[in-house]
């Protein structure tokens, strides 16, 4: 489907008076693939490599932003020796269906994974308290209520670039509040579109891309671009290390396509497409 038509379907979609939990029935709107026991693990794992280099899980707090449709990285940070997780989103998002979890619980059990204890619980709620998991809803006010120099290991994916413009640079200075001294932080961007993995996004004005018509219709991303993301994590206090880059060999549309901010931009920022960064507090 071609991205224009995408986009008016998404808008389209977003204003009908239909539950969230019905659209991602439907596969229409949905928060990533967290609900995958296999995709979780394998998010988590990635992540788990660079946490591993600074000690593991054991008795540590980390804090997931935006964790999408599932408990999945709280249930497995439990399962590494976790104190606790905080899980922040901006709405009401997870799953809830104990079987959808003893199902995860039993494909990591595969893996070797020791999940006896967890494959216990009966109910979701039941799993939540053993796991030590806080499931926060209110995006940059939750941030705001944790307790300052209190998480030690914060990590998101394909998360950041969602955050709306207008707060990102607060959300940065909220997660390097709470985050400790000594503390790390793992982020994968996607800085490609939301209409097909291009830079359509990059066509419209800041008027237009950032109006509420736009912004809630479930393609929305702030379009920051790669350096100017990084300096962002540099002036909010973090020091920061690019672990992992990809790019395309050319750009996907051509710079007269482009909203005049964008156009002039040099290619080296335009042709960076995701990327994964470390940053420690």
């Amino acid at each position: 489907m071609p991205w224009q038509m995408k986009l008016v379907a998404k808008m389209a979609l977003s204003r009908l008076p239909v539950p969230f939990s019905v659209w991602r029935r439907l596969s229409v709107f949905r928060h990533g693939g967290m609900r995958g026991g296999a995709y979780a693990l394998a998010v988590f794992e990635r992540h788990l490599k660079y946490i591993c280099n600074r000690g593991g899980l054991t008795g540590k707090i980390l804090l997931e932003l935006g964790p999408g449709d599932s408990v999945a990285s709280g249930l497995l940070a439990s399962i590494h020796g976790a104190q606790q997780t905080i899980l922040v989103d901006t709405g009401d998002y997870i799953v809830r269906d104990i079987d959808l979890y003893r199902e995860m619980l039993s494909g990591w059990q595969k893996h070797g994974l020791n999940v006896q204890a967890l494959l216990k619980c009966r109910s979701f709620d039941q799993l939540s308290r053993e796991s030590r998991i806080i499931y926060l809803t209110d995006g940059l006010s939750a941030l705001r209520s944790i307790e300052s120099s209190s998480v030690d290991i914060q990590f998101s994916n394909s998360v950041l670039q969602h955050v709306r413009l207008s707060q990102f640079d607060e959300t940065l200075r909220e997660l390097r509040r709470i985050l400790r001294t000594g503390g790390c932080a793992f982020h994968e961007v996607d800085l490609r579109d939301m209409l097909g993995g291009a830079l359509n996004n990059l066509r419209f004005s800041d008027r237009v891309w950032e109006s509420m018509l736009f912004a809630n219709s479930g393609f929305y991303s702030n379009r920051i671009r790669y350096h100017e993301m990084l300096k962002a994590f540099k002036s909010n206090g973090f020091e920061v290390e690019v672990t992992k880059e990809s790019r395309w060999t050319v750009l996907p549309i051509s710079r007269k396509s482009m909203s005049p901010r964008f156009r002039l931009l040099d290619e080296d920022n335009l042709l960076v497409s995701v990327f994964n960064v470390s940053l420690k507090g």
